[in-house]
């Protein structure tokens, strides 16, 4: 028995979850100007707390600029401003959420963060088609949360 347990465990097997946990994946869930938003965990390489960005000239409006995180100087972006939402201010709770996404590191400026839930992936809703055949491609799916609608940003 115990050899069989080491032998589980050599090749990630862990005898205590069931195949359906084996099977879901985590999502960090935060909010920006009290929607909530998604992002699966393993993109997620760091959360931390605004302390402000160097700004860039020519930027977009939703590029809040760039900060350097241990050397390396990764752009932010601030998601209210990208999905044109209204905020009626800047929370003082804003954190940067840094996600690795296509090889490059960027920091996601949102509200705050809310939680980790773990999903089935048929707990994941795709998104409709609106006028367009095309889905949108900052999203790749939703989830019924317990406040409404929870998109899953890609």
């Amino acid at each position: 028995m115990k050899a069989d347990l080491e032998h589980q465990r050599d090749f990630g097997a862990d005898p205590t979850r069931s195949v359906d946990e084996a099977s879901q994946k985590q999502y960090v869930t935060f909010s920006v100007a009290e929607q909530n938003y998604a992002v699966d965990i393993l993109m997620v390489r760091e959360i931390r707390l605004w302390t402000g960005a160097t700004r860039l000239p020519n930027a977009k409006p939703h590029m809040r600029g760039v900060i350097n995180l241990r050397g390396a100087i990764i752009p932010v972006v601030d998601l209210g401003a990208l999905f044109q939402v209204v905020r009626s201010s800047a929370p003082a709770t804003q954190v940067i959420v840094i996600v690795e996404a296509q090889g490059f590191l960027k920091g996601l400026l949102v509200d705050h963060v809310s939680d980790i839930v773990s999903l089935a992936p048929e707990q994941i809703a795709p998104l409709p088609h609106g006028e367009t055949e095309t889905p949108n491609p900052l999203f790749t799916g939703l989830i019924h949360g317990e406040n409404g609608l929870v998109a899953i940003i890609a």
